[in-house]
């Protein structure tokens, strides 16, 4: 006989795996315990040798799908003597090291939920130990039901029986629950109670915009195909073209209106159930007016699952319940405060919602994924070090599209998506976001680092924060993912960041290794016109570029058409108001206003959203030519004959858009052979354009040049603080 003490960590609470060990073992004949801890399961078996190794090997290999085994660790213990395999309550004391995410609901739910004699019959509750809440309703660890906001429901005598069986998937499944004991929904309508589900489907199905209480968060619900609801919804929300997500009740009907490959749909129907980016087949007004993609989901709750069983598949608008720029909404009565000039009736229910979370989206090229926005189903989530970090640190983001990662002993904990810092109600969400995650990690950090732009809210959280570049914790975001030690190249393209020469910076070639790192190029710097306002008033972009070109005024008009052109030409030609630039993100604000595709943006990137959908209507590999110059040991590429064949080509957008793409891929690839890269990191917000990207990795693989870009993390600005933490451990800093 032999007895094993087994230490298991990652992502193995409330993902069925104790469940998992206790079936295993009782299977195998053997005696001993599993229990949760903060810091994962702790397991001791006892039985012949050769029944723990088989059990040790299937502890590997046959855990739940939801699981995620970072780390096995066995001692030989003393033998004991015991009649049979138990599961112990929880140890409490030490330091957790892994949080679950919240598990769609799956397939034998949805049984549950549409059988007339199953006492869960339409029970928006309905769970098991294979899905529903976890962090979402998470207070703290190690995860039990009196330890989440499911404490204040009183388990029945049913449920309980279900939670002390073995042979039961709801065995040891904290939120377990019916309509007897567990949460129930509530429909206000006109600010009076109006009955429940049934009734709020019969009011979206009669044209009405419900706010509707889910996992994470509120959703703004109507009828998709209703084109006055929906314009009605954007008008209210102040939303005019900002694209909208969807919600379909099966793949069936998503592929009536998107084309999906085998991957795309395993990842709309996996666990995490994310709003994945797909190509449109058919188009629907107002959703995403002008872009080649919809923004897509399946029924990830039983509330959404029962929603669609009574109204059929067909798409619901799901977008999130805020008003616009502010957090998601959690609580019943900040909802109905804040969504009561936007909707016409609330879905609520009684479970406190602990941690904020939108929907998590994201799309797929090559058989990878990359998030536009990491939540629901991924976050918190974590990334393991080579080694150990000396003391536990806080990164603090970016100031747009913002997340903090918090690191102790060897992971990188990233948060959830917050939202750009330049309100009190993020600001708000960002602080106790972290309060909240020190306390679940059990985290006290001594280190913080943040952005070293000093008008980022970071600097005035916490001033004395160390300070690291923008881009580099970008290219150090791809390297802590890929554990990427040796040397390499990034292409660090996006929006703006302050630069090592405290220029703004925004297409960076940066050479990197071990913790040393120096700019090796970028795009020729442009004098912007506009300050921030160019962001939004894009075609000032246009005119800045332009005016690099060589344009002459009456041809800058000619072109643009905006009638504040001519003082505005007046202005920069002074010098006033501008600065310099050798960004990417206002070049594709530029290409987008000479194309005639936009010339305000009313939500961020939408110049190169509306760039990237008409270049997917051409299918040219032709590009513009562009000048590669050395001066200081520095590449600059100059894009002024880019400009300049977009201005001959702007008669054909669809056409200019795609060479517009093409050439950026061929900028990557020329400065990647010049500088004799080997690998190539690809991060910043403007590798979200799925077209850029994909050809940028395609151009460098059939060089021989091995290519890396985020997977784990976000593409932009959401791992930023990953970068920074990494900056830290790796000695950047």
């Amino acid at each position: 006989m032999l007895r094993k003490r087994i230490f298991i960590g990652g992502i193995v609470q409330a993902v069925g795996f104790r469940p998992f060990v206790y079936k295993l073992a009782r299977g195998l004949g053997l005696r001993g315990w599993a229990a949760n801890t903060p810091r994962g399961v702790v397991i001791e078996a006892q039985g012949a040798p050769a029944k723990i190794k088989i059990f040790l090997e299937a502890l590997k290999i046959k855990a739940p799908a939801a699981s995620r085994i970072d780390e096995i660790t066995t001692a030989d213990v003393p033998l004991k003597k015991e009649n049979k395999f138990v599961i112990r309550d929880s140890i409490k004391g030490a330091a957790a090291t892994s949080v679950p995410p919240d598990i769609a609901i799956c397939k034998d739910c949805q049984k549950d939920i549409a059988d007339k004699k199953n006492r869960r019959f339409r029970y928006p509750f309905t769970n098991c130990t294979n899905c529903g809440p976890r962090f979402t309703i998470i207070k703290n660890l190690p995860y039990d039901r009196a330890q989440s906001t499911m404490r204040p429901f009183k388990i029945c005598p049913a449920c309980r029986a279900e939670f002390g069986d073995p042979r039961d998937r709801r065995f040891h499944a904290q939120p377990n629950c019916c309509p007897v004991c567990g949460p129930r929904v509530s429909f206000i309508y006109k600010g009076k109670a109006a009955g429940g589900l049934e009734e709020a489907a019969l009011q979206i199905k009669r044209g009405r915009i419900i706010a509707i209480k889910s996992l994470g968060g509120f959703h703004l619900a109507c009828d998709a195909l209703n084109k006055a609801v929906v314009a009605r919804l954007r008008a209210r929300k102040n939303r005019p073209h900002k694209p909208l997500a969807l919600m379909f009740g099966n793949i069936k009907e998503i592929k009536k209106y998107c084309y999906a490959n085998a991957e795309e749909e395993r990842l709309l129907k996996s666990a995490a159930a994310p709003a994945v980016m797909l190509k449109k087949r058919r188009d629907i007004a107002l959703i995403s007016e002008g872009l080649y993609t919809f923004g897509v989901m399946l029924p990830y709750t039983p509330l959404h699952k029962i929603l669609f069983d009574i109204l059929g598949p067909a798409p619901l608008v799901m977008t999130s319940g805020n008003i616009s720029g502010q957090p998601i909404c959690i609580d019943n009565n900040e909802a109905l405060d804040d969504l009561g000039d936007i909707a016409d009736g609330f879905l609520l229910h009684d479970r406190k919602i602990h941690n904020r979370m939108d929907d998590s989206v994201l799309f797929e090229l090559g058989g990878r994924i990359h998030f536009l926005r990491r939540a629901r189903g991924y976050a918190p989530g974590h990334i393991t070090l080579p080694s150990r970090l000396k003391k536990p640190m806080l990164a603090l983001g970016a100031n747009l599209a913002s997340s903090f990662c918090l690191g102790k002993d060897d992971k990188l904990f990233l948060s959830q998506y917050i939202g750009d810092l330049d309100n009190a109600g993020n600001i708000l969400y960002f602080k106790e976001t972290i309060k909240k995650m020190q306390s679940l990690l059990n985290v006290r950090p001594q280190i913080f680092l943040r952005d070293a732009h000093p008008a980022y809210y970071a600097a005035a959280y916490n001033p004395r924060a160390l300070k690291v570049r923008h881009h580099l914790a970008h290219a150090l975001a791809v390297a802590a993912e890929h554990d990427l030690r040796r040397g390499f190249l990034c292409f660090a393209f996006d929006g703006a960041g302050l630069g090592a020469d405290n220029t703004i910076w925004g297409a960076e070639f940066l050479e990197i290794s071990r913790g040393e790192w120096r700019r090796a190029g970028c795009l020729k710097p442009v004098k912007i016109f506009g300050g921030e306002s160019a962001t939004k008033d894009i075609w000032k972009c246009g005119l800045s570029y332009l005016l690099a070109a060589g344009f002459k005024d009456a041809q800058i008009k000619n072109i643009l058409r905006v009638d504040d052109a001519a003082a505005a030409l007046g202005a920069s030609r002074a010098g006033l108001n501008c600065y310099t630039y050798s960004g990417a993100g206002r070049l594709f604000d530029a290409a987008a206003a000479i194309l005639g595709l936009c010339a305000q943006a009313t939500y961020q990137a939408q110049g190169a959203m509306l760039l990237e959908s008409a270049a997917a209507r051409a299918l040219t590999k032709t590009y513009y030519s562009f000048v590669v110059e050395e001066k200081g040991g520095l590449i600059f590429v100059d894009t002024a004959p880019l400009i300049r064949g977009l201005v001959a080509d702007r008669r054909r957008p669809a056409e200019a858009a795609a060479k517009f793409h093409n050439t950026l891929a061929r900028i990557i690839l020329t400065a990647a052979l010049k500088l004799r890269a080997r690998e190539v990191a690809l991060c910043g917000g403007v590798f979200q354009n799925k077209i850029l990207l994909a050809r940028a990795q395609a151009l460098l693989a059939a060089a021989g040049i091995k290519v890396y870009a985020n997977n784990i993390l976000p593409v932009g600005d959401g791992a930023i603080a990953a970068g920074q933490l990494y900056a830290k451990y790796a000695g950047f800093v």
